[in-house]
């Protein structure tokens, strides 16, 4: 009975955990007079302690993994909502939508119509456009980016290669390094050339 199943349900929140306060209120109000919140938070400890008493359930559990345990959000929009799909054989599809400070949920798209109508919706969103354009914009900076950087890599490339051994041409000294070869070159034939170009200087 209705009765029977609350005493029951009262019996688990008096038990080990923090949900005294609960037990009381579903004792006093009963447990269709208490806030969905409060419900929900019953549910979930409900779910948690079958892996606490039912062992057959809690070795099945431990050979699956996490993934398949835990759905993530399927996207966040750009008014910071967060959005839950489940689809299930005889259900169908679900989707489910959830604020930013996640204290509040709903139902927004029941079958495959509605999610097609709720997909439509979020592309005419402005601001949907608008972060679009500047995704866009972004992938044609990342792309001018790599290019220069590619061009760079080739150029120093190409330098290795003809230079590849470190050796001065002019003297033909070898040296370990090209910032070697460079500061070889500048402190020693560079410095030269021009003292001998100004010499009045």
């Amino acid at each position: 009975t209705k009765r029977s199943w609350e005493n029951a349900l009262i019996l688990f929140c008096n038990g080990p955990g923090s949900m005294v306060d609960v037990g009381k209120e579903i004792q006093n109000s009963g447990y269709s007079r208490i806030p969905l919140n409060i419900r929900l938070d019953i549910l979930k400890h409900l779910m948690e302690s079958q892996f606490e008493w039912n062992e057959p359930l809690r070795f099945l559990v431990d050979d699956l993994p996490v993934q398949v345990l835990r759905n993530g959000p399927m996207g966040r929009d750009i008014h910071g909502k967060i959005y839950w799909t489940q689809i299930d054989v005889c259900a169908d599809i679900r989707v489910y939508s959830e604020n930013f400070k996640h204290n509040s949920w709903g139902s927004i798209a029941r079958n495959r119509v509605e999610v097609v109508k709720l997909m439509k919706k979020l592309k005419e969103d402005v601001l949907y456009k608008k972060e679009i354009e500047v995704i866009k914009e972004q992938e044609e900076q990342n792309s001018i980016v790599d290019l220069i950087v590619d061009m760079e890599t080739e150029q120093e490339e190409m330098i290795e290669q003809y230079n590849t051994d470190y050796k001065c041409e002019v003297c033909e000294v070898q040296l370990v390094s090209k910032l070697a070869l460079m500061e070889h070159y500048s402190g020693d034939h560079m410095n030269c050339a021009l003292r001998t170009k100004f010499v009045d200087l």
